[in-house]
């Protein structure tokens, strides 16, 4: 039990999860700028910032995580000329696709068995065969209900 000067008292947290020490405010602000500066598409629109929660392929992060994890390896073993991009960039993707990744995991686990006649709980197209559609989760096994 913690007791203040005040005489408030709360209990101990010991056993609760440290976030603030956990995480660094200068790499979530690094990343918030990383993530920022990729919200811009190539056609010219600016996408929303929580778009990549939509989903994406388990295949698309590992590929890119790979290339980024190549970069920062190159930069660590001194030929930061041979990288595609500077490490700052690199350790931000990773951050990228371990977390979009890890999100997929994540949600997979918490996704209701399928039943016909769902409907997107993202788009809302309806008599779908899971909770998200193809369109709105590519990475899941979609099958459209036909019943």
């Amino acid at each position: 039990m913690r007791e203040y000067d005040t005489g408030a008292t709360r209990n101990n947290n010991e056993d609760k999860p440290n976030y603030e020490g956990f995480l660094s405010p200068l790499v979530i602000k690094e990343f918030g700028r990383y993530m920022h500066r990729h919200r811009h598409q190539a056609d010219g629109k600016l996408r929303d910032g929580d778009n990549w929660q939509k989903g994406m392929p388990t295949d698309d992060y590992m590929d890119s995580l790979l290339r980024h994890v190549l970069d920062v390896w190159l930069h660590h073993r001194g030929y930061p000329e041979q990288a595609e991009e500077d490490l700052r960039e690199a350790l931000c993707a990773i951050i990228f696709n371990t977390q979009g990744y890890l999100l997929h995991t994540l949600l997979e686990g918490m996704l209701p068995k399928p039943s016909p006649g769902w409907i997107c709980a993202i788009c809302n197209t309806k008599d779908i065969h899971t909770e998200f559609c193809p369109t709105c989760r590519p990475d899941i096994d979609q099958r459209i209900c036909h019943e």
